[in-house]
């Protein structure tokens, strides 16, 4: 049983007026299961109850964005380093790699397996050497799509580790839009999710419930933006 499952259904004295609860690691029946005496958002990329007030993060639109921007800027061999398109279950990785998979398929273009290059711990280390070394196992590359800027980062160290130049012959965008990203060089194009409208988000849908418990459910998906900087080319 999820701990954060235990502390909402067991919990005794609720000290507390409602909950944001991070629903990475619940599935559907545990959020099922859960009836709370208070107001509760709940934060994720799973679907949930529609019962529940959610909030989800535009990874699908900002992927698409992204790809988009890099299709816009010449490249064609677009890889979406830590995606996945096999998931059980939709988490961020499929997510992003869907709005990869969208802004291709929009855009006239197949979406190559080889292209989707799944990461086990998301790190900068195991993002520059997986791109370096399907770079230097034959794959054309001209665009990568990192699902996080850190990802995104770790790339363009890969990237010069097999003399590609960015962007002039490979162009990077991120996810996040981290403060790491305008600091790097060159600095990192980079889709901004949000992060304090989805504040303001949650804490109006818990305002809501504590005003009205019989609102119905609403269920948000954030709006997402792009920040250009150096990472990429400006549209062709």
């Amino acid at each position: 049983m999820s701990s954060r499952y235990s502390a909402l259904s067991l919990a005794r004295l609720q000290q507390y007026d409602g909950v944001l609860l991070s629903a990475v690691g619940l599935d559907f029946r545990d959020l099922d299961r859960i009836h709370p005496d208070v107001p509760i958002v709940l934060l994720g990329e799973q679907d949930v109850p529609d019962r529940y007030h959610s909030i989800k993060m535009g990874n699908v639109a900002g992927a698409r964005v992204a790809t988009e921007h890099l299709l816009a800027g010449g490249a064609q061999r677009i890889a979406v380093l830590g995606g996945r398109l096999d998931a059980p279950h939709l988490d961020m990785a499929s997510s992003r790699a869907q709005g990869w998979a969208d802004a291709l398929d929009a855009a006239g273009l197949d979406p190559d397996p080889q292209l989707v290059i799944p990461l086990e711990f998301f790190s900068i280390a195991e993002a520059r050497s997986a791109i370096a070394d399907r770079i230097a196992g034959g794959l054309a590359v001209d665009g990568v799509l990192g699902v996080t800027d850190e990802i995104a980062i770790g790339a363009m160290s890969g990237l010069r580790d097999v003399d590609r130049r960015v962007p002039d012959d490979v162009q990077v965008v991120g996810f996040d839009n981290l403060r790491i990203s305008e600091h790097v060089w060159p600095g990192l194009t980079s889709v901004d999710p949000g992060h304090d409208a989805m504040v303001a988000h949650a804490l109006r849908l818990l305002r809501r419930q504590l005003e009205d418990r019989g609102a119905g459910p609403e269920h948000v998906v954030g709006d997402v933006a792009l920040v250009e900087r150096g990472s990429t080319r400006r549209p062709r």
